[in-house]
């Protein structure tokens, strides 16, 4: 039964959406992922509200399109060449898609069609969310080698796969895909509802969980960064990872820098490597000594820094009495934690953690990093093209400002297609920007 967004039933005399209202506000590829989305065993809740999900849902299908196609138009590469996949993720993707269409075969064979939505969703995520986003620069490379080659061909493959797939289920998005893209790329059927359904193929269930457990740990890391409110736009210096392979995190240590934004990633032999060493007072022992003065004394070594904290602990291990307080060592406890520099995420097995200092050197990283994004929404503001040559110009007052400019010159310039000028007379678009307590007037042209 096909009842509202509330699970009431509709009706004549009471709350009811008219057949052309729904297809002109949801749209009927929407409309048919409600209704196909549901079980069998469930009513159906339909309305507008579940209409704007579906729709943003399979809009997360259309962005992988309108990136392929933006690139492919820029590029012209011919896919008919034949490249070995050599690259990781490439393999990943090849296997996650084989997967796709394994696990929709069979609930298409079941009339399960909830089965086939919910594994689409998952699927589109894995593509844009993991995929696309840790190759992007791959497709942004002015040249076109075999790397970036392959990097077409597999994602042209997965698109052609999805949209085969999910035909019977969303056929006007689908044939729109077909006729606007795929027939554009390769010289297929007319129709996609003309093709056959894609043939299962051979899934590396080895890779697919390896670059899970990658994906965890970004997810772990992401999460540290979150509680530290440290955007990812800031460079961190260190990544710590114990309880992993060593190995596999190295054939993704690349990614991992990138995703995470560290310089290096450090393996531990143990926890008590990152662990730092610390007194408290006993008070068992230091009650009977100290009396009335034991909060004294409590307070008191809550207060020391960390360099006065590493004296007493080693006159602590030596057996020496903490002159300096005129107390016996008996009086205090060693302890162990993790110093309050270091993120830390820890579970039964694993151990994750990120240090959380940052220099000068990493700040100005960090501050680059924070003009390159405002220069690149600039550029969409002001209606460039993404290969488009512009002029740029930046008007601070601001020393570190204009430091760290002049210090990212080359890579702003390489970055956002563009030459830095002193001023520009005329500019296309300009507007300013305030980074923390520093503002600059940027200008486009």
């Amino acid at each position: 039964m096909v009842v509202t967004e509330e699970g009431k039933r509709f009706s004549k005399t009471g709350f009811m959406i008219r057949f052309d209202e729904a297809a002109e506000k949801i749209g009927a590829d929407a409309s048919r992922y409600i209704y196909l989305g549901t079980p069998i065993s469930s009513d159906v809740r339909f309305g507008f509200s579940l209409g704007d999900e579906a729709k943003r849902r399979l809009l997360a299908f259309w962005n992988i399109i309108v990136f392929f196609n933006l690139y492919y138009d820029l590029d012209q590469p011919d896919l008919s060449k034949y490249v070995q996949l050599r690259n990781r993720t490439d393999l990943w993707l090849e296997s996650r898609i084989n997967l796709f269409v394994e696990e929709t075969k069979s609930y298409y064979e079941a009339y399960e069609t909830s089965g086939i939505i919910k594994a689409f969703d998952k699927t589109v995520d894995d593509v844009s969310n993991w995929y696309i986003r840790i190759n992007r620069k791959r497709f942004w490379k002015a040249e076109m080698n075999d790397d970036k080659l392959a990097a077409y061909q597999v994602l042209f493959q997965a698109i052609k796969t999805l949209t085969q797939v999910m035909a019977p289920v969303i056929p006007f998005m689908t044939e729109w895909i077909w006729v606007s893209l795929i027939k554009k790329v390769e010289n297929m059927a007319i129709s996609v509802h003309l093709t056959d359904f894609p043939k299962p193929k051979s899934v590396d269930q080895g890779l697919l969980a390896d670059q899970e457990q990658i994906r965890e740990i970004i997810n772990y890391a992401l999460k540290l960064r979150n509680e530290r409110n440290l955007k990812i736009k800031q460079p961190l210096a260190e990544l710590y990872l114990y309880g992993f392979s060593k190995d596999l995190v190295s054939d993704y240590q690349e990614i991992l820098k990138n995703e995470i934004n560290v310089k290096e990633i450090v393996f531990p032999e143990n926890k008590a490597e990152l662990c730092e060493e610390y007194l408290t007072l006993d008070f068992r022992k230091a009650g009977a000594v100290l009396k009335a003065s034991v909060n004294e004394v409590k307070e008191k070594l809550a207060s020391v820094n960390i360099e006065e904290m590493v004296t007493l602990v080693q006159k602590y291990k030596q057996g020496l009495s903490l002159t300096d307080w005129n107390l016996s060592g008996e009086l205090f406890r060693l302890n162990v934690r993790f110093p309050e520099y270091l993120a830390v995420l820890e579970t039964d097995n694993y151990l994750v953690a990120l240090d959380t200092k940052i220099n000068e050197e990493l700040w100005q990283e960090g501050l680059y990093r924070e003009i390159l994004r405002q220069c690149q929404l600039l550029r969409k503001e002001a209606g460039f093209n993404v290969n488009d040559r512009i002029k740029l110009a930046f008007l601070t007052e601001d020393e570190s400002l204009k430091r760290v400019i002049a210090l990212y010159k080359e890579r702003l310039e390489t970055e956002t297609l563009s030459k830095l000028e002193a001023k520009l007379d005329n500019p296309q678009y300009e507007k300013m920007i305030r980074f923390e307590e520093a503002e600059v007037l940027i200008q486009l042209q």
